[in-house]
C-alpha cells in the first residue's frame, strides 16, 4: 500500500472516516453514560431522603458546595463531550545521523548527538552509539516506523526546489541551528582551517566501572566518560539515581529522563573522555527500543494535550466538592460516609497527577511541575520531594534488593525469600543494616493473612515517611517550607470535617472509610513490580539485564479497558511508563502498542531466548487487575511460607553474637 499513492489516499480517508464515526459512538455511549448515571443518583439520593432540604434550610456552606459540584459536573461533562485531542503534526527524521530528534518542554527538537564534538565518520551515529544505520533505518520492518523516504535529490534539483519544501513547523527547528553548527564549525571564514582541538581521551567499560562511588562517580552517555562526582549532591532527581549508575553507560536512561537543553548546558562542563572504538555495543532490541523514543517523538506525543489534565481538574473538583458536600451539608450517616469514600478517590485520583508532576510529565519543566505538585500537597499530605527521591532511585534499580526502597519493607513484609537470604544486607538507600529479627520472622511469616487490611492504613506510612524527610532533608529537595505548610493545612481540613460529624464515633469511622478506600492507590502501586523478578546486587553490566531487559523483567502491565485507563491513573501501562518517563500518561497507550511489537520481535512468547532471560517464560506480561493481584498475593505467601519454615542458624536473627553468645557458642 505504501507503494501505491491511489491506494495510499484511499486507506487514509477511509481510516480518517472510522475514527470520525469512531468518535461520534463514543459520544452517544457517552451521553447515554451520563444521563444514566443522573437518572440513578437522583433516584438514590430520593431514595434516601438526602436531597429534601429545602433552599432556605439549607447553610450557606452546603449550599455553596452544591453550587460547586454541580459547576465541576457541568464542567466535566462539557469537557467529555466537546473538547477535542490534541494533534500533533509528525515530522520526518533527520537525515543527518550526527542529528537525532529529542524532547525540550514536551516539544520535539532537532539536536546534535555530541554538542560541539558530532561524529561524521564511518561507522554513522543513531541515538548516540555507533552503528551502520541511518536515523531512517528500519532492519525488522517495525510497522509503527514511517515508510521509508524517497532518494535525495540532486544538486540541481535541490537548488531549483521552491523555499516552500522547506521545514517550516517552529517546534522544530528551534534547536536546528545548533545542529547546523556543529556540521558548520570547520568551516571557518575565508577557507580558513578551524582551531586545533585537545583529542579526547580513551577509556574502556572496565576502566570506567571502577568509578562507581559517590565519592568517585563517572557515567557514559552517547560513547562519552563524564565525570559527575561533584555534581552527585546536587542532582535534581536525587543520590540515588547517580550512585547505582555510576560506572555504567546510562545512554538510555539519560535520555528518557532528562530534556534535551540538559545535553547542552549541563554535560559539556563534566566531559573528560570518550570510549575506545568497539567499546560500546547496540544489540538489536536496544536500536529498536530507541527507534520507538524517536517515533514518539517524530509523531509529537512527548507533548503534553492540556486538554486531558483540564479534564483532570474538572474530575477532581467533582470528587472533592462532592465528597465535602456529602460530608458537611448533609445529616445522614449514609451521606457522610458516602462522601468519605469520595474523598478517598479523590485522594487516589489526585495521587495520578503528582506522580505525573513528579516526572515533569505535565508542563516538561522541572520546577514548575515540581512547584505545582508541592502546592497540591495541601490536597493530599504527600510530600513530592519524598516521592522523587524514593521513586526516581525506585525507577533506576526496580526490584533491586539492597537498592529499591519500594521493596526494602522488612519487618513488616518481604516480597521474596532473597530479601532474608542473608544474615543481613545494606540498604543503601535507607542506610541501614536489614536481617530478620524475631519480629519479622512473625510478621512476614502470616504477611499475606494481612496484606490487604494493612494497605488501607498504608497512607499513613506516606504521610510519616515525607515528613521525616522534610525535617531531616537527607536529599536534595526543593520547596521544603512550601511543602510543610501544605501538609499542615491538608491535616487542618481533614480533622475539621472529620470533627465536623454528629459523634466521635462517625469521626473516626470518616477517618477509616476515606483512607481505607485510598488504599486502592497503594494496591496500584505495587501490583505492578512485586510479583515480579527481583535481583540481588547492581544490572546493567551485560547484554542480558541491560536497561530494557531490566525493566522488562521487573515491570508487568495490568490490562484494562480503555475507558477505565483514567482510573488506573496511568499505573496500567508501568512498561512503559518505566521505558519513557516522561512521556504523558495519556500517549501511553500508544507507546504500549509500539512496545509489544518490538519485544514480539526479539522475544516471542515460548521461545529459548525468552524462556532464558525473563522467568516468567513471557516478556511482556499483562494480566487483568484480579488476575494480577492473585499473582501478588501468591508471591508474599510464598514468601510467608518460607520465612515460616526457617529454622533457627538460616536467617540473620538467629545469626547475631548476643543469640551466640546466650547459648555459649564456640
Amino acid at each position: 500500500l505504501r507503494k501505491s499513492p491511489v491506494m495510499d489516499s484511499f486507506v487514509r480517508q477511509r481510516i480518517a472516516a472510522t475514527a470520525t464515526v469512531g468518535r461520534g459512538t463514543f459520544r452517544f455511549w457517552l451521553v447515554l453514560c451520563l444521563a444514566a448515571c443522573v437518572a440513578v443518583a437522583a433516584r438514590y439520593l430520593g431514595t434516601l431522603n438526602l436531597g429534601r432540604v429545602r433552599l432556605q434550610d439549607e447553610p450557606l456552606h452546603a449550599l455553596l458546595l452544591r453550587l460547586g459540584t454541580t459547576v465541576a459536573a457541568l464542567a466535566l461533562a462539557g469537557q467529555l463531550l466537546f473538547a477535542e485531542r490534541l494533534k500533533c503534526k509528525p515530522v520526518a527524521l533527520p537525515a543527518d545521523p550526527t542529528v537525532t530528534l529529542r524532547e525540550d518542554n514536551g516539544v520535539s527538537c532537532l539536536a546534535p548527538v555530541h554538542i560541539g564534538r558530532a561524529k561524521t565518520a564511518e561507522p554513522l551515529i543513531l541515538e548516540g552509539t555507533s552503528r551502520a544505520f541511518t536515523n531512517a533505518s528500519n532492519p525488522r520492518g517495525l510497522s509503527f516506523m514511517p515508510a521509508t523516504p524517497e532518494p535525495e535529490a540532486s544538486v540541481d534539483d535541490r537548488g531549483a526546489a521552491s523555499d516552500a519544501d522547506a521545514p517550516s513547523d517552529p517546534k522544530l527547528i528551534v534547536l536546528e541551528a545548533e545542529a547546523a553548527c556543529t556540521r558548520n564549525q570547520a568551516e571557518a571564514a575565508g577557507g580558513a582551517a578551524p582551531p586545533a582541538k585537545r583529542a579526547l581521551k580513551q577509556y574502556t567499560l572496565a576502566e570506567v566501572a571502577t568509578h562507581c562511588h559517590r565519592d568517585d562517580a563517572w557515567v557514559i552517555i552517547d560513547e562519552r566518560v563524564y565525570d559527575v562526582t561533584r555534581f552527585i549532591d546536587k542532582h535534581p532527581g536525587g543520590v540515588g539515581p547517580m550512585v547505582n549508575l555510576a560506572g555504567k553507560d546510562c545512554t538510555d536512561v539519560f535520555a528518557n529522563y532528562h530534556a534535551a537543553r540538559i545535553y547542552r548546558t549541563m554535560l559539556p562542563a563534566f566531559l573528560i573522555g570518550e570510549m575506545a572504538p568497539g567499546e560500546i555495543v547496540v544489540w538489536p532490541h536496544v536500536a529498536d527500543f530507541r527507534r520507538i523514543r524517536q517515533e514518539l517523538l517524530r509523531r509529537g506525543l512527548f507533548e503534553t494535550d492540556m486538554g486531558f489534565y483540564r479534564k483532570m481538574l474538572a474530575w477532581h473538583a467533582l470528587l472533592w466538592l462532592g465528597g465535602l458536600y456529602l460530608s458537611l451539608g448533609l445529616q445522614s450517616c449514609t451521606a457522610h460516609m458516602l462522601g468519605a469514600s469520595l474523598i478517598g478517590i479523590f485522594w487516589q485520583q489526585l495521587a495520578g497527577i503528582g506522580h505525573d508532576l513528579g516526572h515533569s510529565g505535565v508542563t516538561h519543566n522541572f520546577y514548575k511541575d515540581h512547584l505545582i505538585g508541592s502546592l497540591l500537597s495541601c490536597m493530599m499530605g504527600l510530600s513530592v520531594g519524598w516521592w522523587k527521591s524514593d521513586h526516581n532511585t525506585h525507577h533506576v534499580v526496580c526490584n533491586a534488593i539492597e537498592h529499591d526502597p519500594n521493596i526494602q519493607l522488612m519487618p513488616v513484609l518481604s516480597i521474596t525469600p532473597k530479601c532474608f537470604r542473608k544474615a543481613r544486607f545494606w540498604d543503601s538507600y535507607h542506610k541501614k543494616w536489614v536481617g530478620m529479627d524475631d519480629v519479622a520472622h512473625l510478621l512476614v511469616s502470616y504477611q499475606h493473612l494481612f496484606f490487604y487490611p494493612l494497605m488501607a492504613l498504608a497512607r499513613w506510612n506516606l504521610y510519616v515517611q515525607g515528613l521525616i524527610y522534610l525535617i531531616t532533608k537527607p536529599d536534595c529537595t526543593h520547596y521544603r517550607r512550601t511543602e510543610l505548610a501544605g501538609i499542615c493545612l491538608y491535616f487542618a481540613w481533614v480533622f475539621a470535617v472529620a470533627l465536623s460529624m454528629p459523634s466521635w464515633a462517625q469521626a473516626v469511622v470518616w477517618i477509616f472509610v476515606s483512607h481505607g478506600v485510598a488504599g486502592i492507590l497503594h494496591v496500584q502501586i505495587v501490583l505492578s513490580h512485586w510479583s515480579m523478578h527481583s535481583y540481588e546486587g547492581r544490572a546493567y553490566t551485560d547484554a542480558d539485564d541491560e536497561w530494557y531487559i531490566t525493566t522488562m523483567r521487573t515491570t508487568m502491565n495490568v490490562k484494562t479497558p480503555p475507558l477505565l485507563d483514567f482510573m488506573h491513573i496511568g499505573l496500567q501501562f508501568q512498561v512503559e511508563h518505566h521505558l519513557f518517563p516522561r512521556l504523558p500518561r495519556h500517549n501511553l497507550r500508544i507507546a504500549r502498542e509500539m512496545v509489544k511489537e518490538v519485544v514480539q520481535k526479539h522475544f516471542p512468547a515460548g521461545s529459548p531466548e525468552c524462556k532464558r532471560l525473563f522467568p516468567l517464560g513471557v516478556a511482556y506480561h499483562e494480566p487483568g487487575f484480579f488476575e494480577g493481584n492473585l499473582e501478588m498475593w501468591r508471591v508474599l505467601q510464598d514468601a510467608a511460607y518460607a520465612a515460616r519454615s526457617a529454622k533457627k542458624g538460616e536467617h540473620g536473627f538467629w545469626e547475631c553474637a548476643l543469640w551466640e553468645g546466650m547459648n555459649c557458642a564456640g
